[in-house]
């Protein structure tokens, strides 16, 4: 059975903006969007449920999982996701497209994070400078305080995301 992952929010990947019908943060251009995508990815999942399809939206990591079993489904499944999201003005912007208040965000973030896991005890090195981390994210070089993590049982990986957040923006 093929299992196939839709998140919404990945910093690693892309920065989803979502405008539900929230006027409190969207009226705001500094305000960020962490908020009303996660809103949004939540009502992407319960737009698809009301479709008919058996999702499960993760709060923790803000992500819907749906599990395919034929190429027909998947397809359906990806046009259905594709119409709710349209639906809930979720947008994906590319690295190109980032502010440099976004810039600033994810690089506080990851700081932080990596301060984080390295009080749980997993051995993270210094962060780069902001210069070498804006350049180099959006390859294969990128720095992220995540890819320090050893493997681990999903538990733990899940108790350790509770603990030291993955970067949001």
């Amino acid at each position: 059975m093929a299992r196939t992952f839709h998140t919404a929010v990945c910093a690693v990947a892309l920065v989803v903006l979502a405008g539900c019908s929230r006027s409190d943060d969207s009226s705001s251009p500094e305000a960020s969007p962490t908020p009303s995508a996660e809103k949004g990815t939540e009502a992407v999942a319960r737009c698809l449920t009301e479709q008919g399809w058996d999702v499960q939206y993760d709060e923790l990591e803000n992500s819907i999982a749906w599990s395919g079993t034929s190429m027909e489904q998947s397809e359906a499944y990806d046009a259905a996701y594709a119409e709710c999201s349209e639906q809930f003005g979720e947008e994906v912007i590319g690295y190109d497209e980032f502010t440099d208040a976004m810039w600033q965000d994810l690089y506080s973030q990851e700081t932080e994070t990596a301060e984080c896991l390295r009080e749980q005890g997993i051995d993270v090195p210094q962060v780069p400078s902001f210069e070498t981390f804006v350049q180099t994210y959006p390859t294969e070089e990128a720095w992220t305080s995540y890819q320090f993590v050893p493997s681990s049982s999903e538990s733990s990986w899940r108790e350790l995301n509770r603990l030291c957040p993955q970067p949001r923006i």
